[in-house]
């Protein structure tokens, strides 16, 4: 019964974090692309062209072995991880909207980039990949584009449900992430120690060239570079894992993969610091400073000069 329910929770992780954001967010929000469109088409550029480039160069120079090569490159070639909109909030925010707008974008974008990857990726590399655009929405319409979209109906039409589903929703979400975080370093953390180091150095490579390319299409946004740095960095693991498991139907693939998540979240945590005090000197730089007043002049409480004062 324990394991059903555990099982169950996990299964449902992605499914609850995006009806959560769905019913927290507003429609309006997806105007956005519209009206900054040169960012989310950087940032679309750099995920499904720029990010897997950098992968094959990684892997081929380092002459990484089958297993962590294929993981790398689909992991470079599957973006759009769940996590953005949350991963990339400021202080004070529920979520990034450009995040969420991101992962909407990637979603919808996936049927069309990634069987075409795959097929590279099989030309280019001695192991065989497939997974038709039909796999790839049965992949992402159930547990990222289906939920979202569900929120969003009920956040615009029925509000109050919104608000009565979403503490319920949030707390379901946050007692499956601990789960998960257990099984992750349970299943996972011993397979770190086992990995040689060209594929940490790999895996470091991937993360800061990843977060260097998506900080550049942030570009004309100076506030949203971490946004697009990490969304880059962020790949899909449940979407890669779904790929990997048609080559490696036993548990091995799973365990490098929560192993390679757990280093990946660790080698990002400098880069993330770093997005953080570069946005937070910008916002300091962007702050209007008072002018000192002239010598000569008292300024009056209310804002006028003596000589505007009637006496």
């Amino acid at each position: 019964m324990f394991t059903t329910i555990v099982k169950f929770m996990i299964g449902h992780l992605v499914f609850a974090m995006m009806l959560g954001l769905g019913l927290t967010a507003q429609v309006r929000e997806l105007v956005d692309i519209k009206r900054r469109p040169a960012l989310y088409l950087k940032a679309l550029f750099v995920m499904w062209l720029a990010v897997p480039l950098l992968a094959i160069v990684t892997v081929t120079v380092l002459r990484l072995h089958t297993l962590p090569s294929e993981l790398i490159l689909l992991m470079a070639v599957c973006p759009g991880a769940p996590f953005i909109p949350s991963s990339t909030k400021r202080e004070g925010e529920a979520y990034s909207s450009v995040g969420l707008n991101l992962l909407l974008l990637t979603s919808l974008t996936a049927p069309f980039f990634i069987p075409p990857w795959l097929n590279v990726l099989s030309r280019a590399h001695p192991f065989s990949l497939a997974f038709s655009p039909a796999q790839v929405l049965m992949q992402t319409i159930p547990t990222v584009i289906g939920p979202l979209c569900l929120g969003l109906a009920i956040r615009h039409w029925l509000p109050r449900v919104a608000d009565a589903l979403a503490r319920p929703v949030r707390s379901f979400f946050y007692a499956a992430l601990g789960l998960v975080v257990v099984v992750a370093l349970w299943r996972g953390a011993p397979v770190i120690v086992d990995v040689v180091p060209r594929v940490l150095v790999a895996i470091v490579i991937m993360v800061a060239g990843s977060a260097a390319l998506g900080a550049w299409a942030g570009k004309p946004v100076p506030a949203e570079r971490r946004t697009t740095g990490l969304a880059a960095a962020l790949g899909n693991p449940g979407l890669a894992l779904s790929v990997l498991a048609v080559s490696y139907p036993d548990f091995k693939a799973t365990a490098f993969m929560l192993g390679y998540v757990i280093f990946r979240k660790l080698a990002l945590l400098p880069f993330d610091a770093w997005f953080k005090r570069r946005a937070q000197r910008d916002k300091t730089s962007e702050r209007p400073t008072a002018s000192p007043p002239q010598r000569g002049h008292r300024t009056h409480p209310h804002g006028s000069t003596p000589s505007a004062v009637r006496h």
